[in-house]
């Protein structure tokens, strides 16, 4: 889904296929992508993210700033019973080494009993 034909995009393309392969930029910036997954019917049996690091907030100066990405995370995570997050990318950021539970923010955005 990144590179969509003007009359594919108009359709709801995510309610007449059962597999999508999109870029986590492509939805979250898209705010007619973003409508159309909260559709009532727009469910699916998992959702995989890749590179699920650049999903998590930021923080600075003792405030989160949720990110796109960061709220994208939270919708997908409604729109499936099953949610696998993948990362071969150690998170490490200034945020975390000043508070080792940083990178937790990217767990909270999930429903509880999502995280094992």
């Amino acid at each position: 889904m990144t590179n969509l034909k003007p009359r594919e995009r108009a359709t709801g393309s995510f309610l007449e296929t059962n597999l999508v392969i999109a870029r986590l930029d492509k939805l979250s910036r898209n705010e007619d992508v973003r409508e159309k997954l909260k559709a009532p019917d727009c469910r699916w049996d998992l959702i995989i993210c890749d590179e699920a690091h650049k999903m998590s907030a930021s923080y600075f100066c003792g405030e989160i700033k949720y990110t796109k990405r960061y709220k994208l995370g939270q919708l997908l995570s409604t729109l499936t019973r099953h949610f696998l997050l993948l990362t071969a990318t150690p998170h490490i950021s200034s945020a975390a080494a000043l508070d080792p539970g940083q990178f937790d923010e990217v767990l909270r955005a999930m429903p509880s009993g999502f995280v094992a």
